[in-house]
C-alpha cells in the first residue's frame, strides 16, 4: 500500500510530465507557425515580384459523352434505368449485401457490383430470366 507522502510524490511527477509535455507542443506549434509565415512571406514575394501578364481564355475541348440507353431494355448497362434496373439493384442487394439505395438507375455503382458478381458490365435477358430477377423477392433464386 502506498502512503501519503509516495502518493503526492507521484502526483508532483505526473503533473511535471504533463506540464513538459504541453509546453514541447506549444514550443513545436510556435515554430511550424513561423515557418508557415515565412513562407506565405517569401510566395508573396515571388507573385509580386513577377511581371504580370494579360490571362487569354483557352479553348476547350470538350470530349463527347457517350450514348447510354435510356429505359429498361436489355441488355441493362451504364445509363439503362426502369423496373429491370431496379429489381437487378434489389437481387444484387439481397444476394451479396452492401449499402446503397435502390433508384431504378444503371450507375457507376450498379456497373462495380454486377462486375464484382457477375464478371460482366451488362446484363442480358437470359441472365436476367435465370436467376428470376423479375419475381418478388421472396421468388428470386439466390445465386
Amino acid at each position: 500500500m502506498m502512503t501519503g507522502k509516495q502518493i503526492w510524490i507521484m502526483a508532483g511527477v505526473a503533473t511535471g510530465l504533463t506540464g513538459i509535455g504541453l509546453y514541447m507542443y506549444y514550443q513545436d506549434r510556435e515554430k511550424k507557425k513561423v515557418v508557415a509565415r515565412q513562407l506565405a512571406a517569401s510566395l508573396m514575394q515571388s507573385v509580386q515580384s513577377r511581371p504580370s501578364k494579360p490571362i487569354t481564355p483557352k479553348q476547350t475541348i470538350v470530349p463527347a459523352k457517350p450514348e447510354f440507353p435510356k429505359g429498361d431494355g436489355f441488355p441493362l448497362r451504364l445509363g439503362s434505368e426502369g423496373k429491370r434496373v431496379e429489381r437487378l439493384q434489389v437481387w444484387l442487394m439481397r444476394n451479396f449485401g452492401g449499402v446503397g439505395t435502390v433508384n431504378g438507375k444503371f450507375d457507376k455503382t450498379t456497373e462495380e457490383r454486377l462486375l464484382r458478381y457477375l464478371k460482366t458490365r451488362e446484363l442480358n435477358e437470359e441472365t436476367y430470366n435465370k436467376y428470376r430477377m423479375e419475381k418478388p423477392v421472396y421468388e428470386q433464386i439466390i445465386k
